[in-house]
Order: structure tokens, then sequence, then C-alpha cells
């Protein structure tokens, strides 16, 4: 919490039993040291999650498969959505699934832009699309977009720089047409150390949490963000 400049959320990231160590038991000491969301990979890490009491808002960072959607409907999980067919998809399903006592209620969405990392998500030109299509779907609910660094860790900092820049141009497209994200997100562990300029509304941190690193030791006193 002491990394956060600017009065960022912590998300603790708890994917694959939380490095190993335990999702369940990690999730109660980063709730009860600050964080306020947790972050998993499957839907099924998230229901475990639920199932265990945790009430606290759960987040996939990763797309799911068709089969996987009714189970985190109905654990209310936050999805991550990467293209107009999961958009799609979802809003079909939590149709289906969201009546009788449910109805009114909508599955909150993350969009996943691709600034760089190269591994799936909407490019720059395909936000704004991506937003205008969940805007008429009356079962979702757009709270958040948030980015991947491809190399935070590394020495020069030009190409993580360069994708803050480029996400924040994007969030400044879509304010200037009136939709101002609740939860905006970048920064990994080495995001969240390195590159204070990217903790915006949150950072995700997952090994960083258990004293793990994934560079080699280097000066703090000495940031490297221009």
């Amino acid at each position: 919490r002491g990394l956060l400049k600017h009065g960022a959320d912590l998300m603790a990231v708890v994917k694959s039993q939380a490095y190993g160590h335990g999702a369940v038991e990690v999730s109660r000491a980063a709730l009860s040291s600050g964080a306020s969301r947790l972050g998993v990979n499957e839907v099924s890490e998230g229901v475990e999650l639920r199932d265990a009491g945790f009430t606290v808002p759960i987040q996939l960072l990763t797309s799911c498969l068709p089969e996987e959607l009714a189970g985190g409907i109905e654990s209310q999980l936050t999805f991550a959505v990467a293209c107009i067919d999961e958009i799609k998809a979802l809003a079909d399903r939590s149709r289906a699934l969201l009546q009788g006592v449910r109805r009114g209620q909508k599955t909150k969405v993350h969009l996943l832009v691709d600034t760089g990392m190269g591994r799936g998500g909407f490019g720059p030109d395909e936000l704004w699309p991506a937003v205008d299509h969940i805007k008429t779907e009356k079962t979702l609910e757009l709270e958040g977009v948030f980015t991947h660094f491809s190399s935070a860790e590394e020495m020069d900092p030009d190409p993580t720089q360069q994708q803050i820049k480029l996400f924040r141009g994007l969030l400044r497209y879509c304010e200037d047409r009136g939709v101002n994200f609740r939860v905006r997100h970048a920064a990994n562990s080495a995001g969240a150390v390195f590159h204070p300029k990217a903790q915006l509304d949150m950072v995700r941190c997952g090994v960083l949490l258990h004293g793990m690193r994934a560079w080699p030791p280097r000066d703090l006193q000495n940031p490297r963000e221009k």
C-alpha cells in the first residue's frame, strides 16, 4: 500500500492458488492488510473464493470459455472481455440467468485493451465500438477497462511508457465522448513499483505480495520513469 502514490486501490491477484500459497488464506491476509479486490484467471477460482465466504469484488483477468459463463454470472464475478463475440455471449447468458429474484441485476464487465502485450484484447481502434456495444446491453454493466504490460520489469522503461501513453490517450478519447470508467487499471507488480503514473484507479499485485519479484535488485530511490 505504501507504494501507491495517488490513492489507487489494490487488487490482490490470487490466481493458481495464490502462486501455490493457498488462495483462501492469502486472500484473507491481503484483504485484512488493505486490498479491496481479488483477481483470478479461472471462473472455478472465483467460485471457490465465493464459496469460502468472500463478498468483495472478484475479477477475472482473462477471458473464459462459454461453458464457464453461467458459474461466473451466478457467483457475481466481474468478467474480462477481449472481443465483441465475448460481449455478445456474456450478454446472452446473463439475460437467460438474471431472471426472477435476480431480475435487474447486471453482470460487471472490464474491457481488456491490447496496448502492446500482443496476447489478445481490443485493439486501439476497437475499444470505442466495444464500449458502444456494451451500452446497448441491459444486462451488462461497463465498470472498467484495463491493459497488460509486456515488459514493466525490464530495465528499459520506454516500451512500458509507450503503453501508458497509448492507454491514457484511449481513456481521454472515451471521456471526451461521455464515458468515464470507474475502474481503470494497468500496473502489475513491476508496474506498480517502477511506473507510478500507471497506478491509475487500481494496481494488480500478485507475486510481489509474497516478497517475490521478477526483476533483478535495483535502487528504488532512483525510479526509471521519466
